[in-house]
């Protein structure tokens, strides 16, 4: 994931790819905790420094919460992500793809005991309905 970051920012700071690079760790994490009774806190750790790191450091999003100077959670800003990926990916006709980002937000909605999604498959309210991601 790493990799794939450093090459998307290389790639004339190629935002898409690198926030997308992001989304994956944080799938990888939440599959780990779904998926293990015992987790590997060296790696989770490792992966939540990864983000600070390339998410903060270089991207400026924040990890859960709100910043002391009221920048939005990542949690938020992560909706929009996925909602800014998914109308991308129907706009280039990649509709598989497109299908999979609002399933994805389906299911994490789902698992939080979020409200009804609005049309677009996604939370109605994004910044009342989502929870910030688990690490």
């Amino acid at each position: 994931i790493r990799e794939e970051f450093a090459a998307a920012m290389n790639d004339d700071f190629n935002t898409r790819e690198a926030l997308s690079a992001l989304l994956e760790l944080v799938n990888v994490v939440n599959r780990h905790l779904d998926e293990h009774a015992e987790y590997d806190y060296r790696g989770l750790r490792s992966a939540v420094e990864t983000f600070e790191e390339f998410g903060g450091g270089v991207l400026g999003l924040q990890l859960g919460g709100v910043a002391d100077d009221g920048a939005v959670s990542i949690a938020d800003e992560l909706v929009e992500l996925v909602l800014d990926l998914r109308e991308q990916e129907r706009e280039a006709g990649n509709y598989e793809r497109a299908d999979d980002l609002r399933d994805s937000a389906d299911d994490r909605r789902e698992s939080a005991g979020a409200p009804e999604s609005s049309s677009r498959g996604l939370p109605a309210s994004p910044s009342s309905s989502i929870s910030s991601p688990r690490y």
